[in-house]
């Protein structure tokens, strides 16, 4: 028996692929297609966070390494063919609400996360976060999700340029700008992708919108094709002291983040 059906036959038994009418290859053309639908998130989270201070490439290669994790741990421990990364939801929440809303620090926002994220497996393991989430009656929670995507929508117009802040509540931004052209042209190309069907329609408009972007002079081309990844040291275990856990402000962070962590992933 050859290598190759060696190892397909240990994928088909492992994470039986027969039993459920597929087969190896489908999966793998359904794992790159999952890949390509979410691959945004690795230009995104970098360059939201890096907005409040945080060293873009060792965010970059922590959402690689959070993503990798959680999807290894789902379809190995649990047999779920899900990709999970971090969410935009939450990361938006963590840049423009609590960095640059509340004032504090990005180190005070990674110490809300991760008291929020113990407190929401403690939730989820004693089912109490179904409960919660079954109370809620179904308008509010589509309120709730209409919401957060409204404020994602915002934060993108914003760093774009397409928007800004004026004497009313917001105001066009300055269309001449390249940047803005960039952005409205991605918006386009994005927005008929999607229509249409594309898979990765997403990544797709960030790689052509990038693309056109680099005789405007809005990106520049890379100096290396291939790198080691950057570390994560600066960011990791970068957490605040008691005397700033024990806060109200840190209450009421950690509840913005369980909020958002709950509806966000609905």
């Amino acid at each position: 028996m050859s290598s190759k059906a060696t190892s397909t036959g240990f994928l088909d038994k492992t994470f039986k692929v027969s039993e459920r009418n597929s087969n190896v290859k489908t999966e793998i053309f359904a794992g790159i297609t999952t890949f390509m639908t979410i691959a945004y998130l690795l230009a995104v989270i970098p360059g939201n966070l890096g907005e409040v201070g945080m060293p873009k490439q060792a965010v970059f290669t922590a959402t690689v390494l959070s993503a990798l994790i959680a999807t290894a741990l789902a379809g190995i421990l649990g047999n779920y063919p899900f990709g999970l990364a971090p969410s935009m939801g939450l990361n938006s929440f963590f840049a423009f609400s609590v960095v640059i809303g509340m004032k504090k620090s990005w180190e005070f926002a990674l110490t809300a996360g991760l008291i929020a994220g113990i407190i929401l497996v403690l939730l989820t393991v004693l089912r109490i976060r179904e409960a919660l989430f079954d109370a809620i009656p179904h308008n509010l929670k589509m309120a709730m999700i209409s919401g957060i995507g409204l404020f994602i929508t915002f934060i993108g117009l914003k760093n774009a340029g397409i928007v800004k802040a004026g004497g009313a509540i917001l105001e066009i931004g300055v269309l001449k700008d390249p940047a803005v052209f960039i952005a409205l042209i991605g918006i386009v190309i994005t927005g008929v992708l999607m229509y249409k069907n594309v898979k990765g329609a997403l990544l797709i408009g960030i790689v052509a919108t990038t693309i056109i972007g680099i005789p405007f002079g809005v990106t520049q081309l890379p100096s290396s094709i291939v790198s080691l990844p950057p570390s994560v040291a600066p960011t990791a275990l970068k957490f605040v002291g008691w005397d700033q856990i024990l806060t109200i402000d840190m209450g009421v962070a950690v509840f913005t983040f369980l909020f958002v962590a709950i509806f966000d992933t609905i």
